[in-house]
């Protein structure tokens, strides 16, 4: 049997996707779960008083982002003075 250079190399190749593909699902997996935990977060201190807020030092305002360690999609921008 006579196997070509290109039959090889892209047997290389694949060989190489593989853990590649693994690697891209697994941290996939881990973003779906993260994102499933801080939504969950999110939701139970919603859905506390503004007492119990207070009492941990946390303003409703800032619930999503300490959940999400100061990474929010959308930052505060500071107020313009006019």
């Amino acid at each position: 049997m006579i196997t070509s250079a290109t039959s090889i190399e892209r047997g290389d190749n694949a060989d190489r996707a593989l853990p590649r593909l693994r690697a891209a699902i697994q941290r996939l997996w881990v973003a779906c779960i993260t994102w499933r935990i801080e939504q969950a977060a999110i939701v139970t201190l919603n859905s506390m008083s503004d007492l119990d807020l207070k009492d941990m030092g946390l303003p409703r305002s800032e619930i999503e982002r300490a959940v999400k360690g100061g990474r929010c999609e959308s930052p505060r921008s500071p107020a313009t003075a006019e």
